[in-house]
């Protein structure tokens, strides 16, 4: 991954793939209940964790904002005012790669629907939209926080639920440390479904080959 290396193991039963598990890179808590001033929310309490991704862990009950899947505009609308906020007021910086800078995802958080879940989700990723899993780096963020604050132990359990119901089941494997950063490894396991196929081609005589991306502000 962008991240770095990432082991994987596959569940298989009768020849099928039934769930995968990938042991992540080290993931800590970076910022502990920081207060940033967003415009049009006011001041908010919020952690920042690496998981991956640098994210900013906000609890939706703090701003009036209830995680169902017909308030996704709202979302996404508030979690990009959050990520341009943060970006404009902290350095939020990898330690040892310091070319990782920047806070790129805000992971809003709530109470579980799904009967296993410990905690709901919803991560406004760039430019502006949402995972449809808990996502992978999202969870590893906010395992290491708990972990942090001793909400969570070494091998225990934590089930992480999606805004549209999907989940991950995660736990500390292990203890590690990022410059000087007390950090965690993370393990987590989830399933997917193969719903179709592509084939993409590059026409060398495609003015645009290489792709091209309209509608996204560098400041969102």
């Amino acid at each position: 991954t962008p991240a770095g290396l990432v082991d994987v193991s596959v569940q298989v039963e009768n020849g099928v793939a039934k769930s995968v598990t990938f042991e992540n890179i080290p993931s800590f808590l970076y910022e502990s209940e920081v207060t940033v001033s967003v415009p049009g929310l006011g001041k908010i309490k919020m952690d920042i964790a690496y998981g991956g991704n640098f994210y900013a862990l906000v609890d939706a009950s703090s701003i009036g904002l209830e995680l169902l899947p017909e308030n996704a505009d709202k979302i996404v609308s508030l979690g990009k005012l959050i990520r341009k906020a943060v970006n404009s007021l902290l350095d939020v910086r990898h330690p040892e790669k310091t070319f990782i800078k920047g806070l790129t995802h805000v992971e809003f958080y709530g109470p579980p629907t799904h009967p296993e879940a410990h905690v709901k989700n919803a991560v406004v990723i760039p430019p502006g939209s949402i995972d449809r899993s808990p996502c992978g780096t999202g969870t590893s963020a906010k395992l290491a926080t708990l972990y942090a604050k001793g909400e969570v132990k070494k091998g225990e359990r934590f089930v992480h639920e999606s805004l549209i119901g999907t989940i991950f089941r995660a736990r500390v494997v292990e203890e590690s440390q990022v410059g000087g950063i007390p950090a965690v490894i993370p393990e987590v396991c989830g399933s997917a479904y193969v719903t179709g196929f592509h084939n993409f081609v590059l026409d060398p005589e495609d003015p645009l080959k290489e792709g091209y991306l309209l509608g996204v502000k560098k400041d969102e």
